[in-house]
C-alpha cells in the first residue's frame, strides 16, 4: 500500500493489522510525517500481537533455540567432563535439548566412582588431623584447611549428582523463555573462554609449583629441610607418594595403583573447587546481561517512542510498559531457578573462600613461611592473587545482577501517570522498598557491591591485625 503524506511517499507494511487511513481518523492524526505514523503502526501492532498470548514462553522450538546459551557454555561444559565433575551424556551438542542425566550412563558412572574416592579420602583426611598433635591454636586451624577442601571437594559431587536436573533445568528454562526487549549476548563465549583458561591455568601451574616440593632430588634446589622417615630407601615416585599424600601413606602404606588413586583425587578435589567457582561466575555473567539488556533497549525504546506516547492514547502504549514489566518477572524466574542450585555454592564458596584467604595472608606476612624456601616463597603469594583474583571475578558478575535487576527503577519512575498501572506500581514498590533481589547463600545474605566491601573489610581487618602480631 502506498499513500502520500507531506509530498513523500510511505512504503506501509501490507501486513499489519490497522489501516492507515483508519488510524488517522481514529486519532485525528492529519498531515503528520509518514516515518512517525509507520512507527505508530509498527509499535502498536507489536503489543497488540504480543498480547494475544498470556504466555512468553514460545511452543516454536525453533524460536526457542535461539535463546539457547549452551552453546556459549560448552567449553565449561567439556572442561567439567575432563575432571569428571559433569555427570551429563551430550555435552558436546550444540543444543541444551541433547544433555541429558542419566544415572546409569557412563559420564555418571565415572562420577559416582570419583565421588567415592574423594569420600574415602575425606575421611582419611579427617582421621589424620584428628590423631596428628598439633602444638598451638595456629596449628588447629592450619590442619583444618585439607578437611574443608576435602569436605568441600565431597559436597560438590554430590550436588551435581543429586542434583544435575536442577541444573540441566536452568538451561530449559533460559531456552524457553521469551522477552521483548533483549538481544543477542555476542560476546559470553568469549568470556567463558577467557575466564575459564585463565583461571583453570593459573590454579594447575599453582599446584605444579607446590608440587616441587614433594620430589626428593630437587630438595637441594627448594631448600627443603622436613625430614621424611625412610626416605633414603624410598623410589623416586614413592618419596613423592609419602610426601604429597601422608594420610594416605600411613593408613594403606605404599602401592603404585594407590599412589596413583591418591595423586588423582588431589586433583579431582582442587579442579572442582575452581570449576565451581568459575561456573557460578559465568552463570552470574551472563544473567547479568539479560537485565542490563533490558533496562538499556527499554528506556532506548521509550525514548524513541515517546511522540508515540504522547500521540496515541491506547491499549497498545499501556502494553509497552506492561511489557516492560513482564520482561522483567520473566528474567526474575531465570533468576530464580539459577539459585535454587547455586544458593548452597554461594554459601559455601564465600565461606571457604574468605577462610582460604586468611590462611594464605596468614602464611604471607608470617615469618616462617619466607624462610621455607623458594617454592614456598612463590607459591604461597600466587595461591593468595589466585584466590583474590576469583573471588574478584565471582563476586563482581553476582554483584552485578542485583544492581542491574534494581537499575530498571529509574525507568519505572519516568512511567506517565495514565500508564502506572498495578502491575507497573508493583514492580516499583518491590524493587524500591522490598528486600535486595539476587544470588543469595541459601537466604543469609544477596551478593551486591555493599557486601563485596563487606568481605574487604574483614580481610584488611585480619590484615590489620596480622601486622601487629608479626611486628
Amino acid at each position: 500500500m502506498e499513500k502520500e503524506t507531506n509530498g513523500t511517499t510511505a512504503q506501509l507494511d501490507v501486513n499489519l493489522d490497522l489501516d492507515l487511513n483508519t488510524l488517522m481518523n481514529k486519532y485525528g492524526i492529519q498531515n503528520y510525517d509518514s516515518k512517525v505514523i509507520n512507527k505508530i503502526l509498527h509499535y502498536t501492532n507489536r503489543f497488540q500481537n504480543q498480547n494475544k498470548t498470556e504466555s512468553p514462553v514460545s511452543q516454536n522450538g525453533e524460536s526457542e533455540d535461539k535463546n539457547d546459551i549452551y552453546g556459549d557454555f560448552r567449553f565449561l561444559m567439556v572442561m567439567g567432563r575432563i575432571i569428571g565433575l559433569i555427570p551429563f551424556s551430550g555435552v558436546l551438542s550444540k543444543s541444551s535439548r541433547n544433555v541429558t542425566f542419566r544415572r546409569r550412563s557412563i559420564p555418571s558412572l565415572v562420577s559416582h566412582m570419583i565421588l567415592l574416592v574423594v569420600i574415602f579420602n575425606a575421611g582419611l583426611g579427617i582421621l589424620y588431623t584428628m590423631k596428628t598433635p598439633r602444638k598451638d591454636a595456629s596449628e588447629v586451624v592450619m590442619s583444618f584447611r585439607h578437611v574443608l577442601c576435602h569436605l568441600w571437594g565431597c559436597f560438590i559431587y554430590i550436588l551435581f549428582l543429586f542434583r544435575g536436573n536442577e541444573f540441566l533445568k536452568i538451561f530449559e528454562t533460559w531456552r524457553s523463555t521469551q522477552t521483548c526487549y533483549s538481544k543477542k549476548d555476542t560476546k559470553l563465549w568469549r568470556d567463558v573462554i577467557i575466564i575459564g583458561t585463565l583461571l583453570m591455568s593459573s590454579i594447575v601451574l599453582e599446584n605444579g609449583v607446590l608440587h616441587l616440593k614433594y620430589f626428593r632430588e630437587l630438595d637441594n634446589f627448594t631448600e627443603t629441610t622436613t625430614v621424611y622417615n625412610h626416605s633414603a630407601t624410598f623410589t623416586s615416585f614413592e618419596s613423592f607418594y609419602w610426601r604429597s599424600n601422608p594420610h594416605w601413606a600411613s593408613a594403606l602404606g605404599y602401592h603404585w595403583f594407590v599412589a596413583v588413586i591418591a595423586f588423582l583425587q588431589h586433583k579431582w578435589m582442587l579442579y572442582a573447587w575452581n570449576y565451581i567457582d568459575i561456573l557460578l561466575a559465568i552463570v552470574g555473567r551472563a544473567l547479568y546481561f539479560q537485565f542490563k539488556a533490558l533496562c538499556e533497549i527499554a528506556e532506548k525504546k521509550v525514548k524513541e517512542e515517546k511522540d508515540v506516547f504522547d500521540l496515541v492514547d491506547t491499549q497498545a502504549s499501556q502494553n509497552a510498559w506492561n511489557q516492560i514489566v513482564r520482561d522483567h518477572k520473566n528474567l526474575c524466574r531465570i533468576l530464580q531457578v539459577v539459585e535454587n542450585f547455586f544458593s548452597p555454592i554461594v554459601f559455601g564458596s564465600y565461606t571457604l573462600n574468605i577462610y582460604y584467604l586468611c590462611l594464605q595472608l596468614s602464611d604471607c606476612l608470617t615469618i616462617g613461611v619466607l624462610h621455607k624456601g623458594i617454592v614456598y616463597s612463590i607459591y604461597f603469594p600466587w595461591s593468595f592473587l589466585h584466590l583474590i583474583a576469583r573471588c574478584f571475578v565471582v563476586s563482581i558478575y553476582c554483584a552485578k545482577i542485583n544492581f542491574y535487576v534494581h537499575q530498571i527503577r529509574n525507568l519505572l519512575q519516568d512511567c506517565p501517570p495514565e500508564y502506572y498501572e498495578p502491575e507497573v506500581s508493583r514492580l516499583d514498590k518491590r524493587l524500591t522498598f522490598g528486600p535486595d533481589i539476587g544470588l543469595s547463600g541459601l537466604g543469609c545474605f544477596v551478593v551486591t557491591k555493599p557486601f563485596i566491601l563487606q568481605v574487604f573489610s574483614v580481610l584488611f581487618t585480619f590484615e590489620i591485625i596480622l601486622l601487629q602480631i608479626v611486628s
